[in-house]
């Protein structure tokens, strides 16, 4: 069991090496069929950059069903993004796949909280963050409190910010989002206006 779960983690390193062409050139066909045995041996992590390749169309045709299968997969497994992703899927809703319910992608986002709190490693927090401070800002799923959602996005953008040089693979977009979220509730409890994030890392 141990051996298998070593080989699946160096399979996931080798994808996630020909995914962002780090030391190689980088072939999205190459990572996924990397993933896709890391997946077979039970890695939920692989289980999740699968979702992402099928959702993204990255080394396979694009399939949205089959992506959420695989994230569904790795959120059972335990793996936080996969988690975030199942509860994104909810948040948003998807035709012929989930219907909408934020009450719903709200308890997949507790469960990542609960899961991050409860490891030694939490490379994954500010993006559980993100999520919860989008629940809690507006009520939804738990207590509605917009100083503690204003926390969170505070400490998402912080520790983004020490992630995002040294991730090749950083989602941009989730910074953006944070630091969107942090200057609504700045502005609705009437905080000092922040620096800009492009001033923060000049």
């Amino acid at each position: 069991m141990t051996e298998n779960k070593n080989i699946s983690v160096m399979l996931c390193s080798v994808g996630d090496a020909y995914y962002s062409g780090l030391g190689m050139k980088s072939n999205h066909k190459e990572a996924m069929r990397f993933y896709r045995k890391a997946a077979s041996l039970g890695n939920s992590y692989a289980m999740f950059r699968m979702g992402e390749c099928y959702e993204n169309g990255t080394g396979t045709d694009k399939d949205t069903e089959e992506a959420f299968q695989y994230y569904q997969k790795s959120a059972e497994t335990g793996c936080i993004p996969g988690m975030l992703k199942v509860g994104d899927y909810y948040w948003s809703g998807m035709d012929g796949i989930v219907a909408q319910s934020k009450e719903k992608a709200a308890q997949w986002y507790l469960q990542a909280l609960k899961k991050n709190d409860a490891q030694e490693e939490r490379q994954d927090e500010p993006f559980v963050y993100v999520r919860i401070a989008d629940c809690m800002k507006d009520g939804i799923g738990m207590e509605k409190n917009l100083q503690a959602a204003h926390e969170l996005y505070q400490a998402a953008v912080e520790d983004m910010m020490d992630i995002m040089p040294y991730d090749r693979m950083f989602d941009y977009s989730m910074l953006e989002r944070a630091e969107k979220g942090e200057e609504e509730l700045r502005s609705k409890l009437h905080l000092p206006k922040s620096e800009p994030v492009g001033e923060l890392i000049s």
